[in-house]
């Protein structure tokens, strides 16, 4: 007996070590892309959101140290500040090991399948609900024909703009213009709406008043997912509050919708 005790402890010595080798090593690596305090709550907590509203001089806390990760805050008149933005922070373990960039075509393929995105769930804060976020979503030739074409993912993603038809549930249908870049182990894309928003026929946002980006590093044994949705909302009682919680829960559900894509 006591020797079983023994080889079982010393089992679980060697997985716990290994364990936390894993741990070490996928630290080290978050550290290159991210402050080191950033780094060790991403690690323990698995995601990080930080809200702004109304915010003269915002200060983002999560932007990864990569050139897209720059891009990503650049993606707005640095002259203005929207009146609210949501910056969010995902990390994805791998299911196995893997050299750093090399799920990145199928990153880009999942980024670009605009069809998937429909019948996604979503949690409604306002409703305390899981809802169904665009009720159809697809690729069209251009803003003004709006014809229905395939997801374009065969082609080089880097540079790529496409424009998107999507129905959401809370806004009605809207035209989106997607921009995709890819530098080195990673992608992202860059959305913006070309029509306004309503609510209630209240005009809660003008055409390219929200700016969505995506950035998903891949650093071999894990993804690393930044977002940034920042849109300039008009300040009206009862519409300021129900598209903070709807676009707040806008970015979990493209998260979960990326990983759901990526685990096929």
């Amino acid at each position: 007996m006591k020797k079983r005790a023994l080889l079982f402890l010393g089992f679980v010595f060697c997985l716990s070590s290994g364990l936390f080798a894993e741990e070490t090593t996928l630290l080290s690596n978050l550290k290159e892309i991210l402050p080191e305090s950033v780094a060790v709550e991403l690690l323990e907590k698995g995601q990080l959101e930080h809200v702004m509203i109304k915010e003269k001089n915002p200060q983002y806390r999560f932007v990864p140290n990569t050139p897209l990760g720059k891009e990503a805050v650049d993606f707005w008149d640095r002259d203005t500040a929207p009146s609210f933005i949501d910056e969010v922070l995902f990390l994805y373990k791998k299911p196995a090991l893997a050299a750093p960039g090399a799920d990145i075509e199928r990153i880009s393929g999942i980024f670009r399948s605009i069809s998937t995105l429909e019948g996604i769930p979503y949690y409604s804060k306002s409703k305390k609900k899981e809802l169904i976020l665009y009720e159809y979503s697809y690729v069209i030739d251009d803003p003004s024909t709006q014809n229905k074409i395939p997801d374009p993912t065969a082609e080089s993603v880097d540079g790529q703009v496409l424009y998107a038809l999507q129905k959401d549930a809370t806004f009605g249908e809207t035209i989106y213009r997607y921009r995709y870049r890819q530098a080195g182990v990673e992608v992202a894309f860059f959305a913006q709406n070309l029509t306004p928003f309503y609510v209630a026929f209240i005009r809660a946002l003008k055409a390219e008043g929200l700016k969505m980006v995506f950035v998903v590093d891949d650093i071999g044994e894990a993804f690393v997912m930044y977002g940034v949705i920042r849109a300039d909302i008009i300040n009206f009682p009862g519409v300021m509050d129900r598209v903070q919680m709807s676009f707040s829960s806008r970015a979990d559900a493209v998260y979960r919708w990326f990983i759901s894509q990526f685990e096929k």
